[in-house]
């Protein structure tokens, strides 16, 4: 978004400008990086503006030579991960990889580089994906969980986890290179670069700080905020169609050379949701907050019981049961 001033005076023969003063104002979105402006006039009447904005990647992803351990494969490049692709996760499981949030083979990406002693090469992801420390938090103050942070928060001394072990964080780089893979599985977590604890997820912080914020007073953190919004598209995934609703598929990302482009349309909404609530106020998210909260509770209860595979098949069975009891209940009352 911007808004462009200009006061542009001409010469006694209209075609030349004697004076130019603008003023621009540019506020920036996750999805906007940069603006360019041309202006041109042939006579006083006569003035033509062409704006153009270049796209920013999402930032929230990992670099292509970072790595993850497949069932049957070894240890593979995420430039060369599948979906389908079985890959361990925290839990010590393998799990199926089943989208992409964002994946893209030609967006160049500034990449942190977080060195520990586990390796002689750095663990590189955006500073917006998260990474999971040696601390605690809490789900509502009562569930215990791993914390998740983002990378670029990451400090020299800060204790990642490796295989469950602690290793603290020895230095601190940064590099650019060429292509954006944000891999999801169903638990939201990946073991990447030989066994780093690491969050499929993506911090939506810089868009939307006071709806953090105040998720964060319910002790709701952003890994728990990701997981639940993903859980009606990960039963969708898994339990519905393995091809269809999978960024393997074009109609659910978006096109290439957009703003957003190569995004999960699914991911790229919640981001645009949480950003637009990011102006109102705090007892609107909360009057807005908690009976959205509430929704997708029920969708994570049914998927922790039946798993996101059967899931589908749970809810519609559900459905059907509830349409026969109402049928059966309006003919014995005729």
């Amino acid at each position: 978004m911007f808004i462009l001033y200009s006061n542009i005076d001409f010469d006694s023969t209209g075609t030349s400008a004697t004076k130019c003063a603008t003023v621009v104002s540019l506020v920036t979105g996750q999805y906007e990086t940069s603006l360019s402006y041309t202006i041109s006039a042939d006579a006083y009447d006569t003035l033509v503006m062409t704006c153009t904005s270049k796209p920013l990647s999402p930032s929230a992803c990992f670099s292509p030579d970072t790595t993850v351990e497949v069932q049957g494969k070894g240890h593979v490049r995420m430039v060369d991960l599948q979906v389908g692709d079985h890959v361990r996760t925290v839990s010590g499981n393998f799990q199926p990889v089943y989208s992409f949030g964002h994946k893209d083979e030609h967006q160049s990406v500034d990449y942190i580089q977080l060195y520990t002693a586990h390796s002689d090469k750095p663990l590189e992801l955006s500073g917006q994906h998260l990474v999971f420390v040696d601390e605690t938090s809490y789900l509502f103050g009562i569930w215990a969980q791993p914390k998740a942070i983002r990378a670029d928060h990451v400090q020299v001394g800060d204790m990642l986890l490796v295989h469950g072990q602690r290793y603290p964080v020895t230095k601190l780089g940064s590099v650019t290179k060429t292509g954006a893979y944000m891999p999801l599985t169903p638990d939201g977590s990946l073991l990447v670069h030989y066994g780093v604890h690491a969050s499929a997820y993506v911090s939506g912080e810089d868009t939307a700080q006071s709806v953090v914020d105040n998720f964060a007073f319910y002790w709701f953190s952003e890994q728990n905020l990701m997981h639940w919004w993903l859980s009606p598209y990960r039963m969708l995934c898994m339990g519905v169609s393995s091809s269809y609703f999978t960024s393997e598929n074009p109609n659910m990302m978006t096109a290439e050379g957009q703003v957003d482009g190569s995004i999960l349309k699914w991911l790229k909404l919640g981001l645009s949701t949480v950003e637009a609530a990011d102006e109102y106020s705090f007892l609107v998210h909360h009057l807005m907050g908690i009976p959205v909260a509430i929704v997708f509770a029920c969708f994570m209860l049914v998927e922790g019981i039946f798993g996101a595979t059967m899931a589908p098949t749970a809810i519609l069975m559900a459905i059907g049961f509830y349409v026969c009891y109402l049928v059966a209940r309006r003919r014995h009352q005729a």
